[in-house]
């Protein structure tokens, strides 16, 4: 029974990371050059546009100190976070530089 659960909970997280044409949200509350991590996954949205504005609140309730990412088709991958389709946050220098 307890095996049925871990098998059922490593399914339903890996597969949250594999929603198809889905935003995931990875969030972390210090600018890092470190590999994004799964367990910075702070959620799935429909589209960049949503992702972006949550990334960009919990920068602002995080004393704007924060680094977020949306990215898509992302998978868990020995702990780290693994996506085909990044997107610059908002708030970044590279999308700032491009407006």
């Amino acid at each position: 029974m307890i095996r049925a659960a871990l098998v059922l909970i490593t399914v339903l997280l890996v597969g949250a990371c594999t929603q198809a044409d889905q935003w995931t949200l990875a969030f972390r509350a210090a600018p890092s050059d470190a590999p994004w991590q799964f367990s910075e996954v702070a959620g799935h949205y429909h589209s960049l546009e949503q992702c972006q504005a949550k990334g960009d609140g919990l920068v602002r309730l995080g004393g704007d100190k924060g680094q977020y990412l949306c990215a898509q088709q992302c998978e868990a991958q020995q702990g780290e976070l693994s996506c085909a389709l990044l997107a610059p946050s908002t708030s970044s220098p590279i999308a700032q530089e491009s407006q």
